[in-house]
This record gives structure tokens, sequence and C-alpha cells, in this order.
């Protein structure tokens, strides 16, 4: 484990980093940085969302609706996949204009499952997962207004401790949580070797909101 975290503090600020990592995928060799996030209101209730939000309906989606969701092109999840989520006590949380799927989230209330990083949730914890906005939705600010209202759903279910994952790449999900304002807890490193060995690193670790 001491290997593997040199050897990511040695590449990490190389601009080949990403190159190499696609390059070791084709071979079987998964090598994938990512980061622990808490996300939430924090106190601070005051966001600003560009005009025409109350055009959309929020609210959480039912089974039915997931007839809608398994449809939307490159999506590898089947309906029967996103129905059983709903049965396990996951929650699914979306907007809607003129009746037209925009976009959602995912909220699961029992498990933190980010890969080989799994962990049970205390009863005041959600993880968020799985946040999409439709291509005819998206650059018109629904993301983030239909976070900070899944946000507020949470609260109202007693889950103040909220947290998602981001893979260290993902640059456009790095910048939109940091515009929420949201606390970067750690950078983990899974390494996985022809789907036979694998591995899930603390690299480093932030401090956490209370």
């Amino acid at each position: 484990m001491y290997y593997l975290k040199n050897l990511w503090i040695k590449f990490r600020y190389s601009n080949r980093l990403r190159l190499l990592f696609d390059a070791l995928a084709r071979f079987g060799i998964l090598v994938q940085p990512y980061y622990i996030i808490q996300e939430g209101l924090f106190g601070n209730r005051e966001r600003r969302f560009p005009k025409g939000m109350d055009a959309y309906e929020t609210g959480y989606l039912a089974p039915e609706d997931m007839e809608t969701v398994a449809a939307i092109p490159g999506r590898k999840e089947t309906v029967e996949d996103l129905r059983r989520r709903l049965e396990k006590g996951n929650l699914c949380f979306g907007a809607k204009r003129h009746g037209e799927l925009a976009a959602f989230t995912w909220f699961g209330l029992d498990v933190l499952d980010a890969g080989r990083h799994r962990r049970p949730l205390e009863k005041d914890e959600a993880y968020l997962f799985d946040a999409y906005t439709l291509i005819p939705y998206r650059g018109k600010g629904i993301a983030p207004y239909i976070r900070y209202l899944g946000y507020e759903e949470l609260e109202k279910l007693g889950r103040t401790r909220l947290y998602s994952i981001s893979l260290y790449f993902n640059t456009p999900a790095v910048n939109f949580k940091k515009k929420l304002g949201a606390e970067f807890l750690e950078l983990r490193l899974e390494v996985r070797l022809f789907r036979k060995w694998n591995r899930d690193v603390r690299v480093k670790r932030y401090g956490e909101r209370s």
C-alpha cells in the first residue's frame, strides 16, 4: 500500500497521468483515483439560482418513472435495475418541465458504496449518487438547483451529513461540487488487476464539517 501511495504522489501533477491510466485499463489494470466529498446545507440557506426554476416540478420519482430513466441514451441500467434500487430503499429525486424529465439524483440511506470503500450509513447520513441532467436541459442551472433541493429533502428525513464521490479526473463534477461549497474529505486510490486483485487505499485525508 505504501508503494501505491508513493506512486500516486510522484505522478499526481503529470499531465500524462490520465493517459497512462487509460492505457493500463485496456490491459485489465484499473487505477482510479477518486474523492470522498461531504455536501449539504452547512447552515447556508441563501442560494441564488437562474430565473425560470419555478417552471420545474420537483419531487421523488416513482417506479413508473424508471422506464423514462432507463430509456435515456447511453445509460446502462435497465428498468428492473432501477426499480430494484427503489425496492432497496434508495430514493430518486427529480425535476420535470411540462411533464418531461429534466434531471434527477439518487439518495442512498443505508450504505455508502464507493467501490471497495463501503460502509453502513448512520441515521443522520445519506449517500448521493448517479446525478444526471438530460442533454436538452444542460447549461440552464437545473443541476445545482435540484442538488440544493435534495439537501432540503434529506434534512426533512433527518439526514444532514451527506456524502458523494467524484473521480479525480472528472473535472466538471469536481468543480460543480466546489461551487456548491462541498467539503473534500479524502483522496483515495483504487487499483484492480484483471478483476482478480483489488485494493483501495487512502492517499490523503482532508477535514470534515461537523
